[in-house]
């Protein structure tokens, strides 16, 4: 592990910027990183035995570590110490603005919490957008067992190059535009495990909302009720056909569309049986291969 000038904080620095400030937290140490001109956050939640993490995880868009609390709370429980961090323009606790940074970027400061992990069976969960950063982390490190993808996006590899903003949106709206990047081709190869938890109405096809194919869905109604689903369902297929069935378990969290994270707050117990299913995952128990579990 790489803890070079690292000084564990018992309070957070930017915890008034972060958008939920949870009363439970129990053997957590924060941190943070200088990257130049901003000092990104990281924090680590300690299991019962004090391990040092060899399990990252990555928040999605508009959100921070925070969003993630609902399950690696669980984890903590479970047994499994895990490093969370803060994307840069995603938050108000990055201190820059969305339009002054990109995916590339994004990427780096992954790169760099990641060095941080204890070096082996590292294991990598990204929600959402955080999912295409977890696969490009994945390709560059052998280490890396185990992925958990949380409703997960897939971007062209142009993508990357632009600051989010209008050129970045148009970038992702090209119809199979994800299609345009070497993540698949990793996946191909890949032989270490992969978990896929999808909310039911997320990764729907486009013509739910009468879109294009190869684009998100976006807001539909079912049954009366407004679903949204932020990840075509061509990227949730490639990413199926792309492995081998006994590689790949899947839960889908029945009535829940994208939004998870706020489906967790709103049903602690599913959250809490969600992470029973990671950690069992994670420390590679038999009989998980190849499941597709739904939780209601």
């Amino acid at each position: 592990m790489n803890v070079n000038n690292i000084r564990l904080l018992k309070k957070s620095r930017v915890a008034d910027e972060l958008i939920f400030n949870d009363s439970y937290i129990a053997n957590v140490g924060y941190f943070s990183l200088n990257l130049g001109y901003y000092h990104p956050e990281g924090r680590i939640l300690f299991s019962p035995t004090k391990k040092w993490p060899s399990f990252l995880a990555i928040h999605g868009a508009r959100s921070d570590y925070t969003k993630l609390n609902t399950i690696l709370y669980f984890l903590q429980k479970e047994g499994v110490s895990s490093l969370s961090f803060n994307l840069s323009g995603h938050n108000l606790a990055s201190g820059i603005n969305l339009e002054e940074t990109s995916l590339a970027n994004n990427l780096n400061e992954s790169y760099r919490f990641l060095n941080i992990l204890d070096r082996e069976n590292i294991a990598v969960m990204g929600y959402s957008l955080g999912g295409a950063l977890a696969l490009k982390l994945a390709a560059s490190n052998l280490n890396i067992n185990k992925i958990i993808l949380f409703c997960p996006a897939v971007y062209s590899d142009s993508a990357y190059l632009e600051n989010f903003g209008p050129k970045f949106k148009k970038e992702i709206s090209i119809p199979f535009g994800f299609l345009n990047t070497d993540s698949f081709d990793y996946l191909s190869t890949y032989h270490g495990d992969i978990m896929l938890i999808i909310g039911q109405y997320d990764g729907v096809a486009s013509i739910h909302s009468g879109g294009i194919l190869g684009t998100s869905a976006g807001i539909f109604k079912i049954n009366g009720k407004e679903q949204y689903s932020a990840i075509p369902a061509e990227v949730i297929e490639k990413i199926k056909n792309s492995l081998p069935n006994k590689q790949l378990n899947i839960l889908q969290i029945a009535g829940c569309d994208h939004g998870l994270s706020t489906w967790f707050r709103k049903k602690p117990l599913v959250a809490k049986l969600v992470a029973n299913h990671i950690s069992k995952f994670l420390n590679g128990e038999a009989g998980l291969q190849g499941q597709f579990l739904v939780i209601d």
